[in-house]
């Protein structure tokens, strides 16, 4: 706790330097107390470091320090008139790579936006997981270290960013945006565009997709890039162990030997487990990197003559077959709490169209009681024009 220390007569400004251990569902018994607007408060907390209140004699500004420092704000005094740098502001996107923990995550973020748990789980599974916008780095720092281990977090400044376009499966872009977009009317892309909007582009763009869900602006820098293997002779490594056995004609950026140590050292792969990660592809090497490291590593893998794309983390949907279940009963009573349909014999796909983040999180709920599942394609779901 700082403490400021001048005469009596002094005059002082309060700041917000971080929410602290406050939570976001508290602002408006706080903007209560301060007769202020919620909308002001949250603006000021989400913002910090920023002036919350200024010229405040000596008695009130150290009664206020410690009633809000009580609440669990990180504040500190200043003189009065003291000029207060403006905060660079971010949008916060957060991804989970441990799905295990997709309910401890979804329960504290939950806990920190004042929503409920299966609100804030929207949130996650929406990629790229945005959870809050133009906020400061302080909040940023603090909900990360809330929500705890299994997440990644990326934060990106608006003004600096371009703007890609996701299309769902089955979606149908209105001729009006294909043409501001330079492609064909009658075309039919899906995933993650990469059409690379300005802000000034995004806006006219957002007017036209306003109200669907089908079609969503996305911040690149908040995308992350699975380094996905794509494909190469799986039995490469067990039948040319050594440089030397290479083939006639074998390409020798190939040498086997090369390649285990590509994903050994880059991957983290055992050299006794390449063979069959080879002969898995197509398989993720590397999941929801930043985009200057998938493509670092995607670059090394492609310089010993393995065959990746990359691909952005968590836009895909997949369903989920069981395949089959150790504990029967076990099995059962997961799906029944989980609100899936329990199947009459196995194998079956229990859920046919379900985020990445739901499909993970269900696969390793039913991992943990013994079930043996798979992924399917995703049903597609109704066009809309």
């Amino acid at each position: 706790m700082e403490r400021a220390k001048a005469s009596p007569d002094s005059r002082w400004q309060l700041i917000v330097v971080s929410i602290g251990e406050l939570s976001l569902a508290q602002l408006p018994v706080l903007s209560s107390g301060l007769s202020r607007s919620l909308r002001e408060v949250a603006e000021i907390l989400c913002q910090s470091p920023a002036l919350l209140v200024d010229d405040l004699d000596h008695a009130t500004s150290h009664s206020l320090q410690d009633l809000l420092e009580g609440l669990g704000l990180e504040v500190r005094l200043e003189p009065h008139g003291t000029p207060v740098p403006p905060t660079p502001l971010f949008e916060m996107a957060v991804h989970v790579n441990d799905p295990s923990r997709t309910p401890a995550i979804a329960e504290a973020l939950g806990e920190f936006l004042g929503t409920k748990a299966d609100q804030a789980f929207a949130l996650l599974a929406l990629p790229p997981g945005v959870v809050l916008g133009q906020v400061g780095e302080a909040l940023c720092e603090r909900l990360a270290n809330r929500l705890g281990p299994g997440v990644v977090v990326s934060r990106a400044r608006r003004e600096e960013s371009l703007f890609d376009l996701h299309v769902a499966r089955g979606a149908q872009l209105p001729a009006p945006l294909a043409a501001e977009l330079g492609l064909s009317a009658t075309a039919s892309p899906n995933g993650l565009l990469s059409v690379g909007l300005t802000q000034a582009g995004a806006r006219r763009v957002w007017s036209m997709i306003r109200g669907r869900d089908d079609l969503r602006l996305v911040n690149r820098d908040l995308v992350r890039w699975d380094v996905v293997l794509s494909g190469t002779d799986g039995d490469a490594l067990v039948r040319y162990p050594a440089d030397d056995g290479l083939p006639k004609g074998a390409d020798a950026s190939f040498a086997p030997s090369r390649v285990a140590q590509v994903l050994e050292a880059c991957f983290g792969i055992p050299p006794h487990l390449a063979p069959r990660v080879l002969a898995g592809a197509p398989v993720a090497l590397a999941d929801a990197c930043p985009r200057t490291e998938a493509e670092r590593l995607a670059a090394q893998a492609r310089a010993v003559g393995l065959t990746v794309v990359l691909e952005p983390a968590g836009f895909e949907r997949a369903g989920l077959r069981v395949e089959s279940a150790r504990d029967g009963s076990a099995l059962c009573a997961t799906l029944k709490r989980l609100g899936m349909p329990v199947p009459e014999s196995l194998p079956a796909i229990i859920a046919s169209n379900l985020s990445d983040l739901e499909a993970r999180t269900l696969a390793e709920a039913l991992s943990g009681v013994g079930a043996r599942t798979r992924y399917t394609s995703p049903a597609l779901t109704e066009a809309r024009v």
